[in-house]
Protein backbone atom coordinates (compact mmCIF):
# COMPACT_ATOMS: atom_id res chain seq x y z
CA UNK A 1 0.00 0.00 0.00
CA UNK A 2 1.41 3.35 -1.05
CA UNK A 3 0.50 6.91 -0.20
CA UNK A 4 1.97 10.36 -0.70
CA UNK A 5 2.74 13.44 1.38
CA UNK A 6 4.89 16.54 1.14
CA UNK A 7 7.99 14.46 1.86
CA UNK A 8 7.59 12.03 -1.02
CA UNK A 9 6.22 8.47 -1.30
CA UNK A 10 5.71 6.09 1.60
CA UNK A 11 4.55 2.48 1.69
CA UNK A 12 2.96 0.35 4.37
CA UNK A 13 3.41 -3.41 4.84
CA UNK A 14 0.30 -4.63 6.72
CA UNK A 15 1.88 -8.02 7.46
CA UNK A 16 4.98 -6.56 9.11
CA UNK A 17 3.15 -3.42 10.26
CA UNK A 18 6.01 -1.34 8.90
CA UNK A 19 6.02 2.05 7.17
CA UNK A 20 8.85 2.64 4.69
CA UNK A 21 9.92 5.92 3.10
CA UNK A 22 11.09 5.91 -0.51
CA UNK A 23 13.47 8.87 -0.96
CA UNK A 24 14.42 10.03 -4.41
CA UNK A 25 17.63 8.66 -5.90
CA UNK A 26 20.61 11.04 -6.24
CA UNK A 27 20.26 11.35 -10.04
CA UNK A 28 16.63 12.46 -9.77
CA UNK A 29 17.46 14.96 -7.01
CA UNK A 30 20.32 16.42 -9.04
CA UNK A 31 18.22 16.78 -12.20
CA UNK A 32 15.02 18.03 -10.51
CA UNK A 33 15.92 19.39 -7.05
CA UNK A 34 12.58 21.18 -6.45
CA UNK A 35 10.30 18.13 -6.82
CA UNK A 36 10.05 17.32 -3.11
CA UNK A 37 6.47 16.06 -2.81
CA UNK A 38 4.21 13.61 -4.62
CA UNK A 39 0.44 13.56 -5.08
CA UNK A 40 -2.33 11.57 -6.80
CA UNK A 41 -0.70 8.13 -6.98
CA UNK A 42 -1.49 5.66 -9.78
CA UNK A 43 -0.10 2.10 -9.85
CA UNK A 44 0.55 0.77 -13.35
CA UNK A 45 1.05 -2.99 -13.35
CA UNK A 46 3.49 -4.30 -10.78
CA UNK A 47 6.36 -1.88 -11.31
CA UNK A 48 5.46 1.71 -12.19
CA UNK A 49 3.99 4.06 -9.61
CA UNK A 50 2.98 7.38 -11.18
CA UNK A 51 2.41 10.61 -9.29
CA UNK A 52 2.60 14.36 -9.65
CA UNK A 53 5.21 16.73 -8.30
CA UNK A 54 5.29 20.51 -8.48
CA UNK A 55 6.49 20.69 -12.09
CA UNK A 56 6.59 17.11 -13.38
CA UNK A 57 4.77 13.87 -13.92
CA UNK A 58 6.81 11.41 -11.90
CA UNK A 59 7.33 7.67 -12.43
CA UNK A 60 8.74 5.64 -9.55
CA UNK A 61 10.15 2.25 -10.58
CA UNK A 62 9.39 -0.08 -7.68
CA UNK A 63 12.01 -2.62 -8.81
CA UNK A 64 14.96 -0.22 -9.13
CA UNK A 65 13.56 2.42 -6.75
CA UNK A 66 14.57 5.13 -9.18
CA UNK A 67 12.49 8.22 -9.94
CA UNK A 68 11.92 9.53 -13.46
CA UNK A 69 10.56 13.06 -13.93
CA UNK A 70 8.72 14.26 -17.06
CA UNK A 71 8.21 18.06 -17.05
CA UNK A 72 4.67 19.29 -17.62
CA UNK A 73 4.06 21.43 -20.69
CA UNK A 74 2.55 24.04 -18.34
CA UNK A 75 4.21 24.00 -14.94
CA UNK A 76 3.11 26.95 -12.85
CA UNK A 77 0.89 25.40 -10.15
CA UNK A 78 -1.35 27.68 -8.14
CA UNK A 79 -0.28 28.37 -4.58
CA UNK A 80 -3.74 27.73 -3.14
CA UNK A 81 -4.07 24.07 -4.21
CA UNK A 82 -2.09 21.07 -5.48
CA UNK A 83 -1.34 21.01 -9.18
CA UNK A 84 -2.18 17.42 -10.15
CA UNK A 85 -5.58 16.21 -8.94
CA UNK A 86 -6.30 13.10 -11.02
CA UNK A 87 -4.45 10.46 -13.06
CA UNK A 88 -6.33 8.27 -15.54
CA UNK A 89 -4.66 5.69 -17.79
CA UNK A 90 -6.71 4.77 -20.85
CA UNK A 91 -6.77 1.28 -22.35
CA UNK A 92 -4.33 2.41 -25.05
CA UNK A 93 -1.77 3.39 -22.40
CA UNK A 94 -2.26 7.15 -22.80
CA UNK A 95 -2.41 9.13 -19.57
CA UNK A 96 -5.03 11.81 -18.92
CA UNK A 97 -4.26 14.21 -16.09
CA UNK A 98 -6.61 16.48 -14.20
CA UNK A 99 -4.65 19.56 -13.18
CA UNK A 100 -5.07 23.12 -11.98
CA UNK A 101 -4.26 24.31 -15.50
CA UNK A 102 -6.52 22.11 -17.58
CA UNK A 103 -6.91 18.55 -18.80
CA UNK A 104 -3.59 17.17 -20.04
CA UNK A 105 -2.91 14.24 -22.34
CA UNK A 106 0.45 12.44 -22.11
CA UNK A 107 1.34 9.82 -24.72
CA UNK A 108 4.80 8.44 -23.96
CA UNK A 109 4.90 6.63 -27.34
CA UNK A 110 4.68 9.93 -29.25
CA UNK A 111 8.22 11.28 -29.18
CA UNK A 112 7.50 14.32 -31.37
CA UNK A 113 4.48 15.64 -29.46
CA UNK A 114 3.76 13.66 -26.29
CA UNK A 115 1.70 16.40 -24.59
CA UNK A 116 -1.65 18.00 -25.38
CA UNK A 117 -3.46 20.48 -23.13
CA UNK A 118 -7.20 21.24 -23.10
CA UNK A 119 -8.37 24.40 -21.35
CA UNK A 120 -11.35 26.67 -21.09
CA UNK A 121 -11.91 29.08 -23.96
CA UNK A 122 -14.49 31.73 -23.00
CA UNK A 123 -15.47 32.07 -26.67
CA UNK A 124 -16.02 28.32 -27.20
CA UNK A 125 -18.93 26.58 -25.47
CA UNK A 126 -17.49 23.21 -26.54
CA UNK A 127 -14.25 23.78 -24.64
CA UNK A 128 -13.53 22.64 -21.08
CA UNK A 129 -15.90 24.48 -18.73
CA UNK A 130 -13.06 25.49 -16.38
CA UNK A 131 -9.36 24.74 -16.06
CA UNK A 132 -9.36 23.09 -12.61
CA UNK A 133 -10.04 19.36 -13.08
CA UNK A 134 -10.66 17.23 -9.99
CA UNK A 135 -11.63 13.83 -11.42
CA UNK A 136 -11.62 11.75 -14.60
CA UNK A 137 -13.64 8.63 -15.41
CA UNK A 138 -13.71 6.59 -18.62
CA UNK A 139 -17.20 6.10 -20.01
CA UNK A 140 -18.41 2.54 -19.24
CA UNK A 141 -19.17 1.78 -22.91
CA UNK A 142 -17.80 4.51 -25.21
CA UNK A 143 -13.99 4.36 -25.43
CA UNK A 144 -13.87 7.88 -26.92
CA UNK A 145 -15.51 9.54 -23.91
CA UNK A 146 -14.08 10.75 -20.63
CA UNK A 147 -16.24 12.20 -17.87
CA UNK A 148 -14.44 15.12 -16.25
CA UNK A 149 -15.33 16.60 -12.87
CA UNK A 150 -14.32 20.22 -12.35
CA UNK A 151 -14.06 22.88 -9.68
CA UNK A 152 -16.90 25.25 -10.50
CA UNK A 153 -17.60 24.04 -14.04
CA UNK A 154 -19.74 21.02 -13.21
CA UNK A 155 -19.44 17.82 -15.26
CA UNK A 156 -17.89 17.66 -18.73
CA UNK A 157 -18.43 14.92 -21.31
CA UNK A 158 -15.10 15.03 -23.15
CA UNK A 159 -14.37 13.47 -26.55
CA UNK A 160 -10.78 12.26 -26.84
CA UNK A 161 -11.08 12.28 -30.62
CA UNK A 162 -12.28 15.86 -31.09
CA UNK A 163 -11.28 17.54 -27.82
CA UNK A 164 -14.79 18.94 -27.50
CA UNK A 165 -17.07 18.73 -24.48
CA UNK A 166 -20.73 18.70 -23.54
CA UNK A 167 -21.18 20.60 -20.28
CA UNK A 168 -23.57 19.76 -17.45
CA UNK A 169 -24.06 22.13 -14.54
CA UNK A 170 -26.47 23.02 -11.76
CA UNK A 171 -28.67 24.53 -14.48
CA UNK A 172 -29.04 21.00 -15.88
CA UNK A 173 -29.92 19.46 -12.52
CA UNK A 174 -26.58 18.84 -10.82
CA UNK A 175 -26.71 19.72 -7.12
CA UNK A 176 -23.57 21.83 -7.41
CA UNK A 177 -20.90 22.78 -9.94
CA UNK A 178 -18.00 21.44 -7.86
CA UNK A 179 -17.57 17.76 -8.79
CA UNK A 180 -15.00 15.99 -6.63
CA UNK A 181 -15.36 12.32 -7.52
CA UNK A 182 -17.04 10.30 -10.29
CA UNK A 183 -17.84 6.56 -10.22
CA UNK A 184 -19.94 4.38 -12.53
CA UNK A 185 -22.32 1.78 -11.13
CA UNK A 186 -22.94 -1.60 -12.74
CA UNK A 187 -25.95 -0.20 -14.61
CA UNK A 188 -23.82 2.52 -16.22
CA UNK A 189 -25.08 5.46 -14.18
CA UNK A 190 -22.56 7.99 -12.91
CA UNK A 191 -22.36 8.88 -9.21
CA UNK A 192 -20.74 12.17 -8.29
CA UNK A 193 -19.69 13.72 -5.00
CA UNK A 194 -20.11 17.50 -4.89
CA UNK A 195 -20.20 20.45 -2.53
CA UNK A 196 -23.92 19.88 -2.13
CA UNK A 197 -24.41 16.16 -1.77
CA UNK A 198 -24.31 13.20 -4.15
CA UNK A 199 -25.75 12.97 -7.65
CA UNK A 200 -26.79 9.95 -9.71
CA UNK A 201 -26.50 10.95 -13.36
CA UNK A 202 -28.12 9.15 -16.28
CA UNK A 203 -25.60 9.21 -19.15
CA UNK A 204 -28.34 8.69 -21.75
CA UNK A 205 -30.92 11.27 -20.69
CA UNK A 206 -28.85 13.64 -18.54
CA UNK A 207 -31.36 13.23 -15.71
CA UNK A 208 -30.09 13.76 -12.15
CA UNK A 209 -31.22 12.24 -8.86
CA UNK A 210 -29.66 14.20 -6.02
CA UNK A 211 -29.07 13.18 -2.40
CA UNK A 212 -28.17 15.42 0.55
CA UNK A 213 -27.81 15.27 4.33
CA UNK A 214 -31.56 14.72 4.75
CA UNK A 215 -31.11 11.36 2.95
CA UNK A 216 -28.51 10.22 5.48
CA UNK A 217 -25.31 11.58 3.99
CA UNK A 218 -22.41 12.55 6.29
CA UNK A 219 -23.09 16.12 5.17
CA UNK A 220 -23.58 18.03 1.96
CA UNK A 221 -19.89 18.76 1.40
CA UNK A 222 -17.57 16.04 0.11
CA UNK A 223 -13.82 16.04 -0.61
CA UNK A 224 -11.26 15.42 -3.34
CA UNK A 225 -9.57 12.00 -3.62
CA UNK A 226 -12.08 10.40 -1.19
CA UNK A 227 -14.06 8.02 -3.39
CA UNK A 228 -13.80 4.41 -4.55
CA UNK A 229 -15.83 1.49 -5.88
CA UNK A 230 -15.44 -1.98 -4.40
CA UNK A 231 -15.46 -5.20 -6.48
CA UNK A 232 -18.97 -6.00 -5.22
CA UNK A 233 -20.27 -2.68 -6.59
CA UNK A 234 -20.47 -0.80 -3.30
CA UNK A 235 -19.34 2.81 -3.36
CA UNK A 236 -17.57 4.96 -0.81
CA UNK A 237 -17.53 8.77 -0.76
CA UNK A 238 -15.74 10.81 1.91
CA UNK A 239 -16.60 14.29 3.13
CA UNK A 240 -16.03 16.81 5.86
CA UNK A 241 -17.97 14.80 8.49
CA UNK A 242 -16.88 11.28 7.65
CA UNK A 243 -17.88 9.03 4.75
CA UNK A 244 -20.85 7.21 3.26
CA UNK A 245 -20.97 3.77 1.68
CA UNK A 246 -23.87 2.19 -0.16
CA UNK A 247 -24.96 -0.27 -2.83
CA UNK A 248 -26.21 1.79 -5.82
CA UNK A 249 -28.48 -1.07 -6.92
CA UNK A 250 -30.51 -0.64 -3.73
CA UNK A 251 -31.18 3.08 -4.24
CA UNK A 252 -34.15 4.26 -6.30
Amino acid sequence: RYWFNHNGILSYDPVQDVIERHPRDPAAVAAFPEETYNESLFLEGDSNLWSGTAHTLCRFDRSTRNYHHIPYPRSQPGEAQPFLHAIHRAQDGVFWLGTSLGLMRYDRTDRSEPWAVYVNDPTDAASLSTDVVYSILADPTDTDVLWVGTNGGGLNRFSKRTGQVRRYSAKDGLPNDVVYGILADDAGHLWMSTNKGLCRFDRTTGACRNYDASDGLQGDEFNRYAFCKQPDGRMFFGGVNGFNHFDPAQLA
